[in-house]
């Protein structure tokens, strides 16, 4: 039987860390520096599909980059360690950033973005992997909650910066890049003994269970799409009449959602030492995504906006706190960065057909029905809302779930696979 491995939290905070900052480096240039960058390059009719195609090339990158570099990174974990994979991504990152804030040309811009995903995505799966070695069964979700709290609590101060100086935001860029990149050289975590066995060079078996828990991550983050989707370009469709620099009020609402995240990442942490409560906290995370998509889709002021983005958030991270932890239970039989790579496919494939989707659903009947713009909000933002409630009700007969129907019970089975 394989020794329980204690669990290491100042390793765990580490690479939360290190995640936050590439984290934030990527959301305030998909929020705010490539729509900003496609503004000066392309006419406002053609902005939207450019920003679309923009955004769709770097979830492909995603995409691939996830699933290949964990597999990667486990084959090769004898001969090049995990810490130099996260450097090089780290310094891919920053490159791909710079070459966005100094394009001028469309192609220059989906070129760093897609530089960018690729690089920050291998060191998203280093830490992501390292927080799945230095955590014991019984602490998984009270981890992962940690993981997710910080992933999106991290932007908020540049957020906050970008909101107070618009005019800086490739210079916050460039800041959480450096600082990512010099984390991870100097204090990216060791492997742990749970992590010391190179897996089989066969293809990875992942279990039924397994692909429920991927499935749901996959639901939640396409409803999350439609729910933000576009949102600099709704504050400026319906909110001009209130006053204010749209930019700076879709700062505030990210800043918003980034607080709500944390609350519900730390809130499932909390409720997660109580047993059997998996299934309620992903059925309540995804219905309160419902209802901010909900509130989203009529807004026409800030304050209704930064209330749906608080609530949003909170069910976001209680959602994905447990989601995560029900996907470390398989991460020692197959290889931490391998599930920790096909896992962020889920995150990255809604990327890839949200952007699109949402293009086409914006286009839906004769425009929004709350301003004089052409694209209609409401469909699109009702969608995502639709999307949630899916989600919630896949989570009560979810495989998943019923696979690991108390926390104590799935991590008994979960060891009991790796003796």
């Amino acid at each position: 039987m394989e020794q329980v491995t204690p669990t290491r939290w100042r390793s765990v905070a580490s690479a939360s860390a290190i995640n936050g900052l590439a984290l934030a480096a990527l959301a305030v240039c998909a929020v705010i520096l490539v729509p900003r960058a496609i503004d000066t390059i392309v006419s406002a009719t053609a902005r939207a599909d450019a920003l679309a195609a923009t955004l769709t090339a770097g979830a492909v990158t995603a995409v691939l980059a996830g699933p290949v570099f964990g597999r990667a990174i486990d084959l090769t974990r004898r001969h090049l360690s995990p810490r130099a994979w996260a450097v090089f991504g780290a310094l891919a990152g920053g490159g791909g950033i710079v070459a966005m804030f100094t394009s001028a040309h469309i192609a220059q811009t989906i070129t760093g973005w897609v530089v960018a995903q690729a690089g920050y995505n291998a060191v998203f799966v280093v830490v992501a992997a390292s927080v799945s070695t230095h955590v014991s069964a019984a602490d998984h979700v009270r981890a992962s909650a940690t993981f997710t709290g910080i992933a999106f609590v991290s932007p908020l101060v540049p957020f906050a910066l970008v909101a107070v100086l618009p005019d800086a935001t490739a210079v916050v860029a460039i800041v959480l890049a450096l600082g990512a990149l010099a984390m991870t050289a100097l204090i990216s975590p060791a492997p742990g003994a749970a992590d010391s066995t190179t897996p089989s060079r066969r293809r990875p078996h992942l279990p039924r269970p397994f692909w429920g828990i991927w499935a749901q991550r996959f639901l939640i983050q396409s409803a999350l799409g439609l729910t933000t989707g576009f949102s600099l370009y709704l504050v400026t469709d319906r909110m001009a009449e209130a006053g204010g620099d749209p930019q700076r009020i879709v700062a505030v609402s990210a800043l918003v959602g980034g607080i709500g995240v944390g609350i519900g990442a730390f809130a499932a942490g909390a409720v997660a030492r109580r047993p059997g409560r998996s299934r309620v906290m992903l059925i309540a995370g995804a219905l309160a995504l419902a209802g901010a998509a909900s509130l989203r889709a009529f807004a026409e002021m800030p304050l209704a906006l930064w209330v749906a983005s608080l609530a949003g958030g909170m069910g976001v991270g209680v959602f994905l706190s447990v989601n995560l932890a029900l996907a470390m239970r398989y991460s020692r039989t197959v290889g931490h960065a391998t599930v920790m790579g096909v896992l962020n496919a889920a995150e990255s494939i809604p990327s890839i057909l949200i952007p699109g989707v949402a293009g086409l659903l914006l286009r839906v009947g004769s425009g929004d029905p709350l301003s004089t713009s052409p694209n209609n909000y409401v469909v699109m933002l009702l969608s995502g809302a639709g999307i949630a409630v899916l989600t919630a009700l896949t989570s009560l007969p979810a495989r998943a779930g019923h696979a690991a129907r108390d926390d104590a019970p799935m991590a008994r089975r979960a060891d009991s696979t790796s003796d």
